[in-house]
């Protein structure tokens, strides 16, 4: 424990481990001078172990691990509008397992670590234009829309512990715009803009009971 700067109480000891194994496949065709398609599949296999030393009566032995694996294709063309202008869109499918930051606490002040966090998965779909303007200047251009299911969101915070949960169906959309540009004598100039809308897709009720409306804004994320 922390107490204003002073060590006091042993809460925790632990190791916890984390191992990742990944494979995947990428493949690019071009049809003729002006397409290029391309599509991928990747696999990804994520662990998770905690191994517990702070048993003591009334703290058991909290050791345990998970699991995660899931395969995700993505898909993607690009046309040659111009010599300097080039369009492209892509859709995908994504997947983000918990950090041991959000495994850390479980609901109700109950030891371990929360191993009934679920990954989220995601379909992600976005188009745009890449052109380039005069001899120094390059602009992106790009709308995008991804539908996120199980969104792992804050359930509770307090007493600098914050409990996270699996909320439904979460959805984003908007628009990027950039400009990236060289003014000469070793200087660049950059200017990024985001449009965005990120909201709760279903209803989604807090492990105290507190009801999070469909329509409402995700916690954490600015519109611009």
């Amino acid at each position: 424990e922390n107490n204003a700067g002073v060590q006091g109480v042993l809460r925790r000891d632990e190791d916890n481990l984390v191992s990742n194994l990944g494979q995947y496949l990428q493949a690019e065709w071009s049809v003729g001078q002006d397409w290029i398609l391309t599509g991928g599949l990747r696999h990804s296999q994520v662990a998770f172990e905690n191994k517990d030393r702070f048993i003591r009566t009334g703290n058991p032995d909290d050791s345990g691990s998970v699991d995660y694996s899931n395969t995700n294709p993505v898909l993607g063309m690009v046309y040659h509008l111009t010599p300097l202008i080039n369009l492209y869109a892509n859709a995908g499918k994504g997947f983000e397992t918990p950090t041991f930051i959000e495994l850390a606490y479980r609901p109700g002040g109950v030891s371990g670590l929360n191993f009934g966090l679920q990954p989220s998965t995601s379909v992600n779909y976005e188009a745009g234009m890449k052109a380039l303007v005069g001899d120094n200047t390059q602009v992106n251009l790009a709308v995008f829309k991804i539908r996120t299911d199980k969104e792992i969101v804050v359930d509770s915070a307090s007493f600098g512990r914050t409990v996270y949960a699996n909320a439904g169906k979460t959805d984003r959309s908007g628009l990027e715009l950039s400009v990236d540009t060289v003014l000469g004598h070793d200087l660049k100039a950059i200017l990024a803009y985001t449009l965005l809308d990120a909201q709760f897709a279903e209803d989604y009720r807090t492990t105290a009971g507190t009801l999070i409306k469909n329509g409402n804004q995700l916690p954490g994320n600015p519109r611009t």
